[in-house]
């Protein structure tokens, strides 16, 4: 049985969340040229492993998963690197795709956490999703609204209003967090999660 994960509170206090460029200006406009294929429909969310599609006070946006592999092993990488340094994390392991969202005007993810996650679909019933990356497709100057907010292990709110193109934040899954009504524009993100035992804080 695989050792469980643990964070030291004092880590999570002072460093809640991490902002960091993981694809390099080349790879990301790469990035973008292959998910204009991808054909993006209504985002789905799961409760308690009921799928809910559209039509919910929850989530409203398109999207579609990702599943190019030596892309995603690129940010995995980095990402991975930043969790150890930070958060003394090892251990972890990589979900297989990644989820590529387009929010336009009125568009909102609302206050939600990415673990523990009902939809078991992991082979091993006992992994979880430990990390979440939000990676920056479009420049926060392409909209207006859309941000991203969290709550982290006190209750403190940070609101992320100025995400770069190429730009991604690096958070525990168990946060709550919610992107904001989009005002103007448009707003693209990738959405990546780092799995394994359920997390500790300790």
């Amino acid at each position: 049985m695989r050792e469980k994960n643990f964070i030291a509170l004092p880590l999570l206090i002072s460093t809640p969340y991490i902002r960091t460029k993981l694809l390099s200006p080349a790879r990301m406009t790469q990035l973008n040229l292959q998910i204009e294929d991808l054909k993006l429909s209504p985002s789905k969310i799961f409760i308690k492993n009921i799928k809910i599609s559209k039509n919910t006070k929850i989530r409203k946006s398109i999207s579609a998963f990702y599943e190019d592999k030596k892309t995603l092993n690129s940010i995995y990488k980095k990402a991975e690197k930043v969790i150890e340094k930070e958060w003394k994390l090892k251990r972890l392991t990589r979900q297989e795709s990644a989820q590529i969202a387009t929010y336009r005007k009125g568009d909102f993810f609302n206050w939600h956490v990415d673990a523990p996650y009902y939809e078991k679909f992991f082979e091993d019933q006992s992994l979880d999703r430990i990390m979440t990356v939000i990676l920056a497709l479009t420049d926060y100057s392409e909209y207006e609204g859309g941000n991203v907010e969290i709550v982290d292990v006190l209750g403190n709110k940070h609101v992320i209003s100025d995400l770069n193109y190429g730009e991604a934040i690096i958070f525990p899954s168990t946060f709550k967090h919610r992107v904001t009504s989009i005002k103007k524009g448009k707003r693209k993100s990738m959405t990546l999660w780092l799995i394994g035992q359920s997390l500790s804080i300790k």
